[in-house]
């Protein structure tokens, strides 16, 4: 709650998007980047959770990270946007999913499980998130 003007008979509550916590204030605070406040007159902003992100101030709700891109920490002001051999096709997520065996991707910021592309005849990959191939010539079958 804040007042800005003499000889009231009450306190103004913050509006969304700002906080205050101290007494006898004349202004309230902006939410910072990476937090948020979606009710009136609070004393404090909350971190954007795991997952969401608040990149400017006053945000009355925090972003979700749109697919592609993932956020594994609160209390930020961006996302990260998926490395190459990782695509990542939901909303909101904590991390990437990586590309599987058998494919490979050297796309950024990838969305759909379908730009891990098939490793193609003669090439394969026997570990998770690769961003290029091996060939099959001159290996030897264990």
């Amino acid at each position: 709650y804040h007042q800005n003007s003499n000889a009231q008979a009450s306190c103004i509550e913050c509006p969304k998007g700002y906080s205050q916590d101290a007494s006898s204030q004349s202004t309230c605070k902006p939410c910072q980047v990476g937090k948020q406040n979606n009710q009136l007159g609070q004393k404090h902003c909350v971190d954007c959770v795991i997952g969401r992100f608040a990149k400017t101030s006053t945000l009355f709700l925090c972003d979700a990270c749109p697919t592609g891109w993932s956020q594994a920490n609160a209390a930020q002001g961006s996302c990260n946007g998926c490395t190459a051999g990782y695509y990542q096709n939901e909303q909101a997520q904590n991390m990437c999913k990586f590309c599987p065996k058998g494919r490979w991707s050297s796309t950024l910021q990838a969305t759909p499980l379908s730009t891990c592309l098939f490793c193609a005849v003669g090439q394969y990959n026997d570990e998770v998130a690769q961003i290029a191939v091996s060939s099959c010539v001159g290996k030897q079958m264990l």
